[in-house]
């Protein structure tokens, strides 16, 4: 009568609950939480159909027969242990079943998660269908970048923003429904060139850069000039204003030369340059006399003398100076001892 056999009782294995396509149960799914023991193993026989399927193990585990003239279902879990809040899709699936109440009019809604994506990104679709008999078919149009056209859930990586439609025709009535939802594609920056010029490294896109160097991201690199202060490989990624990344651009193998610079009888280096705020200035001395640092500005007026003393001679000296308070320009610094006076350019950018 019922077009169940048992074939073996199971032993608390009953987790994920799936309906069955092409039957009443169709798309659905559900987390069991009720009691679970000897929780029978069911297979349909005669004209009988398997609803529900138990997802690891797998085995029937619910089971509809309509053989004319009566129906039934008979599941081997309870119906309250099913946690998800769309279990009453499935009373209404029963009901409709056993034709208590008549099939509703067909409804569906759709989902993109995301809504929008990066090219070469996917979206999860998804189409859930309410009424009808419960066995439905579905074309999605255009089929540009979808996994499949013909399931409720494609997968969907267009190559620009889309308007994809889905129509559902339910397979025993012939009813159809249709849907529409925008995919939106953001752009992907093009990849970065970087190259070097003297002590800095440049980036060919002006914004949204983010170096790296062989440890990882570089905290506030994100100028697209980078001046690096120690050897290694670097390169840069280009983020826009959707949140899309670029490729990684080339990398340059980058090696300091200012200290080969600095041998030359007092020279120095200013980094970074641009800056914005604090400066570091590395100068190596021919001899232990004092060094003094002046801060010109673009008409040759000092604005500020730095005395550096017992400096070591023939190793890199550091001295750090805030031009935070400075407006945006260029600025001269001289470095000047008893044997020389040298000149370098910085720019401060606000």
């Amino acid at each position: 009568m019922f077009g169940i056999n048992g074939t073996s009782d199971g032993s608390g294995d009953l987790g994920t609950v799936n309906g069955v396509s092409g039957t009443i149960t169709e798309g659905m799914s559900f987390n069991y939480t009720g009691d679970n023991n000897w929780i029978d193993h069911l297979e349909a026989t005669g004209n009988a159909q398997v609803i529900f399927n138990n997802s690891s193990p797998a085995y029937g585990c619910g089971i509809s027969n309509d053989p004319g003239g009566y129906k039934t279902v008979g599941v081997s879990f309870e119906y309250g242990g099913l946690n998800d809040d769309s279990r009453g899709a499935l009373m209404e699936a029963y009901l409709e079943f056993f034709e208590i109440i008549g099939n509703s009019t067909m409804s569906c809604t759709m989902t993109a998660e995301p809504e929008e994506i990066c090219e070469g990104e996917y979206s999860q679709f998804n189409v859930q269908v309410y009424g009808g008999s419960g066995s439905y078919e579905y074309q999605w149009t255009p089929e540009t970048g979808l996994s499949d056209p013909t399931v409720h859930n494609p997968m969907a990586s267009p190559d620009e923003t889309t308007v994809y439609t889905c129509t559902i025709t339910d397979a025993l009535t012939a009813d159809v429904i249709t849907d529409q939802m925008t995919l939106i594609v953001n752009p992907v920056p093009e990849t970065p060139e970087i190259y070097q010029i003297g002590e800095n490294l440049v980036s060919s896109a002006e914004f949204g850069n983010q170096w790296y160097d062989d440890e990882g991201m570089i905290p506030g690199a994100t100028g697209q000039i980078y001046s690096p202060s120690v050897t290694g490989n670097y390169y840069t990624i280009v983020t826009n204003e959707f949140g899309c990344a670029s490729e990684m651009s080339n990398v340059i193998y980058f090696q300091p030369t200012f200290i080969d610079e600095l041998v030359r009888d007092g020279s120095f280096r200013i980094y970074p340059n641009p800056a914005k705020d604090i400066v570091t200035i590395d100068f190596i001395a021919d001899n232990t006399s004092e060094v003094t640092i002046t801060l010109h500005n673009a008409f040759g007026q000092k604005l500020h003398e730095i005395a550096h003393e017992n400096q070591n001679r023939g190793d890199v000296n550091s001295v750090s100076f805030d031009m935070s308070t400075l407006q945006g320009g260029v600025y001269y610094f001289r470095l000047q001892n008893e044997n020389q006076t040298v000149t370098r350019k910085i720019i401060l950018s606000k």
